[in-house]
């Protein structure tokens, strides 16, 4: 028994302890911090294990290997680190495995860049190309470190070798000085025997991004890696491929890219399709997207490999290849119709007497139908070239029912995942991705309004839809060629209503056009009410004359809206516009 006593005494409860405690200051000390208790590591010891981590990551491309190691990489960065006397090539060590696995402690990673700070002045050229390229990964661009950095490595461009010259090219951004961009693009054309084709492609990847008087003043200089990109255009993987098209655009600027060229780089990418990843697709198509008949071309052969790649796409990927999947579904329907109209007038063509006149007509009828009806041995000249017109729009509407059938459904695979991002918890959509995809429907709903308009001026009616320039009409039809897009904008409506509040004014402005055009029977008049309680709410300020008057216009042409809608615009939110007018 005693034995059992002494067993439950010994058990260190919470009420055992705060018994032996004699006050609660002595329990508040008595707690058991291990982060605040523990002995800090020199950073020497970290950063050497850390390199060890990073080679072996780098080495594998097995799963397993590398989630284990991204836990051994999550141990290290969690240990308390003396800095003092750190040299500068450890603490960038650190950095640079940070940058690489995509997570850091925060304030380990700022006492290192704060020290860095200070030892600025001693750091050498490596260790400066090896700072600048991990800092955007850490997404420190915009501090005044990087600046530093940039302005150091703008004097040092001479002196490094055309690898690092590579490694600063490529860690390039938006952000990055001026001086710099220049210093380093021009260092790169000199040395243009040095570079493969991969490489050209890089550096004509960071000039697409540089602003805009670096451009010019580099364009010239950088002809001749673009052209010894194309010439050994065979020699680069699908995304060096993807890149070079949508650069080549940039260096256009307005102009238009040649046929052959383009078509060139097409058939380059997709000589194996087996080799293409989501995102060198999404380029494609977004660079492709200039020339109509070369991107219907791309929308056949990519199609199965495109609904293959669907699961991976990230939303902004995906919204890219939908969007223009859902332009040519539209604009061949658009088609069929006017083909199944020119089917229909050259019918009635060939038939001139299929109508005879009756007996009872009298002779001002025979008279008509004699002047109508043309005589036996004309009917006989023109019969052959009317068959031919008639084979060949046969064809052109085979031709076009078929590519009609394999974008419809592609735009159904591609609707059905981006429903299913659009439910997941775990994919974020951005706002300005949302009304993308309201702006595409709308877009859509246009042009079916606009193809419908043109097919009932030529007297025909379509399959997908009855000729009608009512918008209504027109969403009926888009619904029926892709039923799940109802699902879809009824999930972005409900993200929408949840982000009404950090909305900006002309994106509520132009949530209203959009639901002008979709109405309701797509678009969930929820959505529509929070945008217009969210105009009648806010307090708007800084509105010019000019701009108050566009305003103005544009919400008094909303008549598309229902009619609680356009009131309540015209008697709570206009008069708020207008008296700045």
């Amino acid at each position: 028994m005693l034995r059992h006593t002494a067993r439950a005494l010994s058990k260190r409860t919470p009420g055992y302890v705060f018994w032996r405690q004699s006050s609660l200051t002595e329990l508040q000390h008595s707690k058991r911090n291990y982060l605040l208790s523990e002995r800090p590591v020199p950073l020497a010891h970290i950063a050497r294990r850390m390199a060890r981590v990073k080679a072996r990551y780098e080495d594998t491309r097995d799963f397993h290997e590398r989630n284990l190691l991204r836990g051994e990489y999550k141990y290290f960065t969690g240990k308390l680190c003396d800095l003092r006397a750190a040299p500068s090539g450890d603490m960038i060590a650190v950095l640079q495995c940070a940058a690489l696995f995509g997570f850091w402690d925060a304030a380990q990673v700022d006492r290192i860049l704060a020290e860095l700070f200070l030892l600025l002045e001693s750091l050498d050229a490596m260790e400066l190309v090896a700072l600048f390229t991990c800092m955007p990964l850490l997404r420190r661009q915009e501090s005044e470190l990087y600046r530093r950095v940039a302005a150091g490595l703008a004097l040092v461009v001479m002196d490094l070798t055309t690898h690092e010259c590579l490694q600063v090219c490529r860690a390039c951004t938006a952000e990055t000085p001026v001086e710099l961009v220049e210093k380093v693009l021009e260092e790169l054309s000199d040395h243009l025997d040095e570079l493969t084709p991969a490489q050209c492609v890089e550096v004509l990847d960071t000039w697409s991004v540089a602003p805009q008087q670096v451009r010019l003043r580099t364009r010239d200089r950088l002809s001749a890696l673009r052209q010894r990109a194309l010439d050994r255009v065979e020699e680069l993987s699908c995304m060096d491929v993807a890149v070079l098209y949508t650069t080549l655009h940039a260096m256009e600027g307005e102009g238009e890219l040649a046929e052959s060229l383009q078509r060139r780089l097409v058939q380059a990418f997709t000589r194996d399709l087996t080799q293409t990843c989501p995102r060198s697709t999404a380029l494609l198509f977004t660079a492709v997207r200039r020339s109509h008949a070369l991107s219907l071309e791309v929308t056949q052969w990519m199609a199965g490999r495109v609904l293959f790649l669907a699961t991976d796409f990230t939303p902004a990927e995906l919204l890219a290849v939908f969007q223009l999947y859902v332009e040519h579904l539209v604009a061949l329907c658009a088609l069929a119709a006017d083909l199944r109209a020119e089917m229909a007038a050259a019918a009635q063509l060939e038939t001139p007497n299929s109508a005879r006149p009756s007996l009872a007509d009298g002779g001002r009828a025979a008279m008509a139908a004699s002047h109508i009806a043309p005589s036996a041995a004309s009917f006989r000249t023109h019969s052959a070239p009317a068959t031919r017109t008639t084979r060949q729009h046969i064809l052109e509407r085979e031709a076009a029912a078929q590519n009609l059938a394999t974008l419809k459904h592609v735009c159904e695979g591609l609707t059905a995942q981006l429903a299913t991002t659009l439910e997941s918890a775990s994919a974020y959509v951005s706002v300005a991705s949302q009304m993308e995809i309201v702006e595409l429907y709308a877009s859509a709903v246009e042009q079916l309004e606009l193809g419908a308009t043109c097919s009932v001026s030529a007297g025909g009616a379509g399959k997908y839809g009855a000729p009608s320039s009512s918008s209504s009409e027109a969403v009926g039809q888009l619904l029926r060629l892709l039923p799940q897009s109802r699902r879809v904008l009824q999930l972005v409506s409900s993200k929408l209503i949840a982000n009404m509040k950090s909305a900006s004014l002309a994106l509520l402005i132009q949530l209203l056009e959009q639901a002008n055009s979709l109405g309701s029977a797509a678009l969930q008049d929820a959505v529509v009410a929070a945008a217009v309680q969210e105009l009648i709410t806010r307090d708007i300020t800084g509105l010019t004359t000019e701009a108050a008057r566009a305003l103005e216009r544009k919400l008094r042409s909303l008549t598309h809206l229902r009619a609680e809608h356009q009131r309540r615009l015209s008697t709570a939110f206009i008069p708020k516009v207008r008296r700045y007018i």
